[in-house]
């Protein structure tokens, strides 16, 4: 390409050119040890024409067509650097430490040895051990991930298993050697805890197993691992880490001009995206675009329009991709289907604990069930390509994405299922899009949540150039991302109580403990919600006027565990609604005779203080107190019948308690 002068454009500094795509290419012999090849200009600017012979001047080959591409200097730079891909890797040796107690939940089909207990409610309050293990077995992914949410849900709501692990036992649910083939439904439980562990680290663990049976001397050696993901194969303890890809290889452009691609999702942002590219730089002249509303979709008919002046034969079809039979049907009449690109999903974010498997199905029917109908329709077509659009959720846990997580680890699993079966496809588990796709439904809180994680936007640039790359990579997985560093991208370890603040805390005077505390605390609402400093978070404003909502709570409750070492309630923020009552709070924790001796009195406190206090009082806790049947003393007639009314507290909110509670009391 450096020798063709003239012939084709010059590129700017930095950007050189390389083939893209060949047409019209004839072999006329082979062996020759020297050739002359004779270049002239193409039909575009960006494109030449060859005619190579060998040094007697015979006929050795003519290509009608080379295309050449200008690479840009973030293709070559930065766009390699931004493909990852998960490594297993050994997992380092664990230190050594008193061993540690764990016993199996339901029955021990595993094979362990260990203790069992038929369900949790059956282990012993004050005898908790440091793990306990689950089985999540099934072939069928809603079920799967239904059962995995409600493992999790329960073991949350728990409170006994605060500084317990809940180790979830899969069976080849990832591929963490070589040959291995994900099952599908397993892989899907793997995104959706991973999700969780992400909400809550140190509480969850994932460990797949080989085989049926599992060695107890290898349990405990990969639990002492303090990991949060393990693979056990052949014996070996493995752990992931995301990092660069490499070797990867760039095969033939698998798109074309001849034969027909079809984009789920395909009026949406990130498909419609994709079908421009497809038709100005890979040449394709015949789109079928998928979506719910076909040609009413927002926009479809400005795209259909755009890409026909481009040359491109386009049809817009409103399908459900979920639907099975309404896939076949506009399949069928589909000519000469070459490629696939599954664009499709929803999101419907929310915690681990608020999470349903409505919720759950919801977001698996278009993108995993979906690519699976897609999979089983076309799997007798000679295709040449198979793209899913996953998602880093599903590769590294994304908190309040518990579902999203479950539906693009099922996606990567079936990238290699079709593998397997000599199929082509790739899933690319993308980072953060800048200005298309699921990008435009995260609020700004979202995106400092992410660029926190480490995740940088792509732009549409370098997302694009990325897709290419992928597609002709013949990889099966691949993590197209941006990270702030350099760095190893691999899952932490189990959370270890740190004493850092406390041993700081105790060398200071009472009076200035507090006073610290509240400016840690301050400064960690100050950081989960993008503030410069703890100066514009005011102590008695409440959290919700802050801006708060289920995935900044949970995230500040993380970061004051990690500078704590406290364990510290999911409910955090509406127990404790300002920051002076969450420092008072994690005052009482950790120097209770501190705090005692600079509470205020109760006579003190205004009526708006009390009944701002008495809304963040969980009804469970009034009656485990026993403090009912006061409360309905003081808010009626002392002759009134009081047994019975306590019934009625649970068809009661916290405003009209409250309000019967001080008006009554004070008649």
């Amino acid at each position: 390409v450096a020798a063709l002068g003239d012939l084709v454009p010059r590129a700017e500094s930095g950007r050189p050119y390389l083939p893209f795509a060949w047409s019209g290419v004839s072999l006329h012999a082979a062996g020759a040890t020297g050739l002359r090849v004779k270049v002239a200009r193409g039909a575009t600017d960006a494109s030449i024409t060859l005619s190579i012979a060998d040094e007697t001047g015979a006929p050795v080959a003519e290509i009608d067509a080379l295309t050449l591409r200008a690479l840009s200097t973030e293709l070559t730079a930065g766009n390699q650097t931004s493909l990852h891909q998960l490594d297993w890797t050994a997992a380092p040796a664990a230190a050594e430490q008193d061993a540690l107690r764990w016993l199996v939940l339901g029955t021990d089909d595993l094979g362990t040895g260990a203790e069992v207990h038929p369900d949790l409610a059956s282990v012993d309050a004050a005898d908790v051990p440091d793990a306990v293990l689950t089985r999540c077995a099934g072939a069928e992914s809603h079920a799967t991930t239904h059962a995995a949410l409600a493992l999790a849900q329960d073991w949350l709501a728990d409170e006994r298993t605060a500084s317990s692990r809940l180790v979830i036992v899969t069976r080849q649910a990832v591929a963490a050697a070589e040959g291995d083939v994900p099952d599908l439904a397993q892989a899907a439980v793997w995104g959706l805890v991973r999700a969780a562990q992400s909400e809550q680290p140190g509480r969850f663990v994932l460990l797949d197993a080989d085989s049926e049976r599992l060695d107890a001397g290898t349990v405990g050696q990969a639990l002492a691992t303090g990991e949060s993901q393990i693979a056990l194969r052949d014996g070996r303890i493995l752990t992931p880490k995301l990092g660069r890809a490499t070797e990867l290889e760039q095969h033939e452009p698998v798109f074309g001009s001849d034969g027909t691609v079809l984009i789920t999702g395909g009026t949406g942002g990130l498909g419609a995206l994709v079908a421009r590219h497809l038709v100005t730089e890979h040449e394709v002249r015949n789109l079928l675009l998928l979506s719910r509303r076909g040609p009413d979709a927002p926009g479809a008919a400005e795209l259909v329009a755009e890409l026909s002046e481009l040359g491109a034969e386009v049809d817009v079809a409103g399908c459900d991709v979920a639907d099975r039979d309404a896939l076949a049907r506009v399949l069928e009449g589909v000519h000469d289907l070459v490629g696939v690109v599954h664009t499709a999903g929803v999101l419907d974010d929310g915690v681990i604990a608020a999470q349903s498997p409505a919720r759950l199905d919801a977001v698996l029917e278009p993108k995993a069930d979906a690519a699976w109908h897609l999979h089983e329709l076309t799997q007798h077509l000679n295709l040449r390509a198979f793209v899913l659009f996953s998602s880093l959720a599903g590769v590294l846990g994304s908190a309040g994405q518990a579902n999203y997580a479950a539906a693009n680890a099922y996606l990567d699993a079936l990238a290699h299922h079709r593998g397997a079966q000599g199929l082509p496809a790739t899933s690319l588990a993308w980072g953060l899009w800048t200005t298309s796709g699921m990008a435009g439904e995260l609020t700004a809180a979202d995106l400092r949540r992410m660029e926190r994680a480490g995740v940088r936007p792509l732009s549409t640039e370098e997302g694009l150039a990325l897709f290419d790359l992928g597609v002709r990579s013949g990889r099966a997985v691949l993590v197209p991302a941006k990270f702030t560093k350099a760095r190893n991208r691999a899952k932490p370890r189990r959370t270890r109580p740190g004493q850092g603040l406390a041993e700081r805390l105790a060398t200071m005077e009472p009076a200035t403990i507090e006073a610290t505390l509240s400016e840690v605390v301050r400064g960690q609402v100050a950081a989960v919600l993008g503030f410069a400093d703890e100066s514009a978070i005011e102590p008695q404003r409440q959290f919700q006027e802050l801006g708060f909502d289920s995935l900044t709570a949970v995230e500040l409750r993380n970061q004051l565990n990690t500078a704590t070492g406290l364990q510290l309630p999911a409910t955090l923020i509406f127990d404790y609604p300002t920051p002076h009552d969450l420092t008072r709070f994690v005052l009482e924790q950790l120097f209770p005779a501190v705090a005692a001796g600079t509470a205020e009195p109760a006579d003190a406190r205004s009526d708006a203080e009390v009944r701002q206090l008495l809304t963040t009082i969980p009804i469970e806790r009034l009656r485990a107190a026993g403090l009912l049947d006061s409360l309905f003393r003081l808010a009626g007639p002392e002759d009134e019948e009081t047994n019975g009314r306590t019934e009625e507290i649970d068809s009661m909110d916290a405003d009209l308690l409250i309000q019967l509670a001080l008006e009554g009391g004070s008649s």
